[in-house]
């Protein structure tokens, strides 16, 4: 998904997990330069992201948000990361909060309200785990 990380007259950046793919980043960085009234771009693919200076009087900047959404529309998805991002994202909060709720309950002495919790710690650990399971066992 594009969107616009920061803008000033004559200077817009986009952010997309798409840009990370040097290919696709060389490939819009291209096409924008040839638009008119787009005076120079910087693509850093680390980041996923690209600066574009432009002339505030031949360009706006949703016209260049415009392109860009239909350059990398037609692009294929990124090798499922921002899905394993997300789902890892919810698990270490879901991690983090039932081990706190876990230990709050055993200090209150509720053994049944603990177990659960820490069933569901284990369950948010487990899923941790198996996303990072290739560079855990290197």
């Amino acid at each position: 998904m594009t969107h616009i990380a920061s803008s000033v007259p004559g200077r817009i950046r986009l952010k997309d997990m798409a840009l990370r793919d040097p290919e696709t980043l060389a490939r819009l960085e291209a096409a924008l330069n040839a638009q008119e009234g787009v005076s120079s771009t910087r693509g850093n693919a680390a980041v996923g992201s690209v600066v574009v200076h432009y002339e505030r009087s031949r360009v706006k900047p949703g016209q260049i948000v415009q392109a860009t959404v239909a350059i990398l529309g037609s692009t294929s998805p990124t090798t499922g990361r921002p899905f394993k991002r997300r789902v890892n994202r919810y698990a270490k909060l879901g991690a983090l909060a039932t081990l706190t709720t876990s230990l709050v309950l055993a200090a209150s002495g509720r053994k049944y309200a603990h177990a659960i919790a820490g069933g569901a710690f284990l369950a948010c650990l487990g899923t941790h785990l198996y996303i990072h399971r290739r560079s855990i066992t290197r």
